[in-house]
């Protein structure tokens, strides 16, 4: 379990125990990049119902670091699998998470 706090919201997905549990399992990863987290904000969205082409699932995310917020805004192609989307979106956290990480060590 994350020690980080963080929100999840779902926007035109239904709510998803699973899905949630995975965005959980993310939320701690990051934590093990950067400890100092002050929170996290994920909104899990499709914003176009299309049957025929696919779902696409939008995922955004927000973190509160030390004087900063790092935000990303990932829309994979669509008939994505919402689990897929959401470890690519965590993946780009992380980078810009190391990132900032090390731009505070040097200073």
């Amino acid at each position: 379990m994350s020690s980080t706090p963080f929100q999840i919201s779902y926007h035109g997905v239904a709510h998803s125990p699973a899905l949630t549990g995975r965005v959980t399992e993310e939320v701690a990863k990051l934590g093990q990049f950067f400890d100092r987290i002050t929170f996290c904000r994920v909104v899990i969205d499709r914003p176009n119902h299309r049957h025929r082409h696919g779902d696409a699932y939008a995922i955004h995310i927000e973190i509160g670091v030390p004087r900063q917020r790092i935000a990303v805004h990932h829309d994979p192609p669509p008939a994505r699998d919402p689990y897929c989307a959401v470890h690519e979106a965590f993946s780009v956290a992380r980078r810009r998470l190391e990132d900032y990480a090390r731009r505070l060590r040097s200073g």
